[in-house]
């Protein structure tokens, strides 16, 4: 199995129930074709900078998952043909990014400030 991303756009109008039944269908979707969800994000509402389908607001949702290469044609196709998700982008994740992360994680941001007892003059 390959670890995806899976960026979903959803259309705006709907209610909470109507968009919690819409990620209900593309999780049963990932299923169907032996997909395995590690992680859901919601973004929410986002604005876009084109409009789709006449709308400039859309729900945005990020999942990463894994499913078989074989797999991913009939999923992308399916995609196509839903009714509920209206714009997606499914890409490959590269295990060395995040074995790099894993590896050297990023700072905080505590670490970052750097005390000093001279202020900077100009």
């Amino acid at each position: 199995m390959r670890n995806y991303e899976g960026i979903f756009v959803f259309l705006p109008n709907i209610t909470e129930e109507v968009k919690k039944e819409q990620e209900n269908a593309l999780d049963a979707l990932v299923k169907k074709f032996e997909g395995k969800i590690i992680l859901k994000t919601d973004w929410g509402k986002r604005q876009l900078g084109h409009p789709i389908r006449k709308s400039r607001d859309v729900f945005m949702v990020l999942w990463d998952f894994d499913m078989e290469p074989a797999k991913m044609v009939g999923f992308r196709k399916a995609l196509e043909l839903s009714q509920d998700v209206i714009k997606f982008t499914v890409s490959l994740k590269d295990p060395r990014l995040e074995e790099q992360k894993k590896n050297n994680p990023a700072p905080k941001i505590s670490e970052l400030a750097v005390e000093s007892s001279n202020p900077v003059t100009r």
